[in-house]
């Protein structure tokens, strides 16, 4: 995996990312516009984590994975990501942020997350595993986030929270919501 330290990818990332990695780790601080980047090398990268990340732009998209984030900048080529890690810090997934993620299979939203727009997935077909990691369901906006068809995506969320999401609007709407067990402890041997 490469490792790309950020205060706005610029120059270095652009070298970086020349070399087609298909799996890339960003850590640092990243400008809503960096993710240009991204939708430059859709066609590459596989696997993104961005869980050391933190989003700064304008009021509106400090923190907040921006519309289109993740789609290719050229509307023949799909993407190739399957899999991304979204920053720990992150509030906020805006409309149709996945665009064109056909091959994404699973993504973990964050406790922090209070709002994920319309359409954000909506064009991840192979969407088949969402892991929320807040006890309250994210707002979502006027349209559904998801797929047309959700009835097979299985929804991971933690325990005691499953009624707030079967009963919230669109998250109600995934095949099912289970529960999973997160151990918080550590131990030094």
């Amino acid at each position: 995996r490469d490792l790309v330290r950020s205060r706005g990818l610029g120059d270095v990332y652009k070298r970086q990312i020349e070399q087609c990695p298909s799996r890339l780790k960003v850590t640092g601080v990243m400008r809503s516009e960096d993710f240009d980047a991204f939708r430059n090398h859709a066609a590459t990268i596989e696997e993104l984590d961005l869980s050391d990340v933190t989003v700064k732009g304008i009021v509106d998209f400090a923190d907040a994975i921006p519309s289109n984030a993740f789609a290719s900048s050229d509307a023949g080529v799909p993407t190739a990501l399957k899999a991304v890690i979204l920053p720990t810090s992150l509030v906020q997934i805006h409309d149709n942020a996945f665009n064109r993620c056909g091959l994404l299979s699973e993504v973990t939203i964050p406790a922090t997350v209070n709002y994920v727009g319309s359409g954000a997935f909506a064009a991840c077909a192979g969407l088949s595993r969402i892991i929320c990691q807040g006890n309250q369901p994210p707002h979502t906006g006027n349209m559904s986030p998801f797929p047309s068809d959700c009835s097979g995506i299985i929804l991971e969320v933690p325990g005691g929270s499953e009624d707030y999401y079967g009963n919230a609007a669109y998250w109600s709407d995934l095949m099912r919501v289970t529960s999973k067990v997160y151990y918080l402890s550590l131990i030094h041997i």
